[in-house]
């Protein structure tokens, strides 16, 4: 993305289609798909910028090693899945966290699926804007990994409608 310097720095309006359309002028849209590519997030007059209080800094240790209660890490193979895999490891992490039963490792290749829904790009390895995945996630969950494993072949391919049924379950406990 190029910054557009003539256009004002703060420009949020409430109507999508003008905010939109400042966006277009604002930024050029230089995206090129590569294989393994996060998308950079659109900004979105949503978004709300956090800095934690310098108390709360102040008084957390120096250094916590998390390992032993983390999810093992995810091989994304040859796919360009890589905003699937890390808000996977994040449920998962999250439900070990909670304490949360039964233990749940949740499809990758279901988030990278529905997020490429929202984004008219499930035909295409294209790889995925985090609030995508995030997004869709929240919106209706998501299945076990056993459920719908993660094949790469299959990365184009709509889960079966038993997925989705089961996300909305795992998504409401």
């Amino acid at each position: 993305m190029k910054f557009n310097p003539r256009l004002p720095k703060t420009c949020l309006h409430e109507d999508c289609q003008l905010f939109r359309q400042c966006l277009t002028r604002r930024y050029e849209m230089t995206y090129t798909v590569k294989q393994y590519g996060w998308i950079r997030d659109l900004p979105d007059h949503r978004d709300h910028l956090y800095a934690a209080p310098t108390t709360a800094l102040a008084a957390l240790p120096h250094m916590v090693d998390l390992r032993p209660h983390c999810p093992p890490v995810y091989d994304q193979g040859q796919l360009g899945s890589c905003t699937a895999n890390g808000i996977a490891g994040a449920i998962q992490f999250d439900r070990m966290k909670q304490k949360l039963t039964p233990a749940f490792e949740p499809s990758r290749l279901f988030i990278y699926y529905n997020e490429r829904v929202i984004e008219h790009t499930v035909d295409s390895d294209s790889g995925a804007m985090i609030r995508h995945g995030i997004k869709s996630v929240a919106e209706q969950g998501d299945c076990p990994e056993k459920e719908w494993p993660y094949d790469i072949e299959k990365f184009a391919v709509k889960p079966p409608a038993a997925c989705y049924k089961d996300a909305s379950v795992m998504f409401s406990k």
